[in-house]
């Protein structure tokens, strides 16, 4: 398989990249039998958590997946401000072969510490423009819980425990 993953990163001292590569081990959350491909469960959520770094140190971090037999590469890069508390997502996949690409984008927004609360929107770029998919606040609750209330779409408005 021609699978490679790369994750890239900057830090608040350096405005250079420094990349890493990742075995299909080290980065997949992968079953025993499971077939690796490039689209398989990653071990974690986000590329700050593979690195061996003060995530409050990292500004940028960018996660390229390529796939040289189908012609396909995912880029998922995460710009950090507020020491790491806020952050924004763009994930782009391209099917080079087909020229077909899916572009998504997530803010992550710290609204309020204590009780912490925090803002979600995620856009889908159709045709050049973003879209508004969803959008919600999260509160932690003093028993561990969350509690979400889900402004955007107006079909599934709700208060809910997650």
């Amino acid at each position: 398989m021609a699978l490679q993953i790369f994750i890239d990163y900057r830090t608040v001292d350096s405005q250079q990249w420094k990349t890493t590569e990742f075995s299909l081990e080290e980065y997949f959350d992968l079953s025993l039998d499971e077939n690796i491909e490039w689209n398989s469960v990653p071990e974690y959520n986000h590329a700050v958590e593979y690195l061996d770094i003060n995530s409050e140190l990292v500004t940028h971090t960018r996660i390229r997946i390529n796939d040289s037999n189908l012609g396909t590469m995912r880029t998922i890069t995460t710009t950090f401000w507020n020491q790491g508390r806020n952050f924004i997502i763009k994930r782009v996949d391209n099917k080079l072969k087909t020229s077909c690409c899916y572009n998504l984008l997530v803010t992550n927004t710290l609204i309020h510490e204590r009780p912490l609360v925090r803002e979600i929107m995620r856009f889908r770029e159709i045709e050049g423009i973003l879209e508004l998919e969803f959008h919600s606040f999260i509160k932690d609750n003093e028993d561990g819980s969350q509690a979400e209330r889900i402004v955007f779409p107006v079909s599934v408005i709700a208060d809910h425990v997650v």
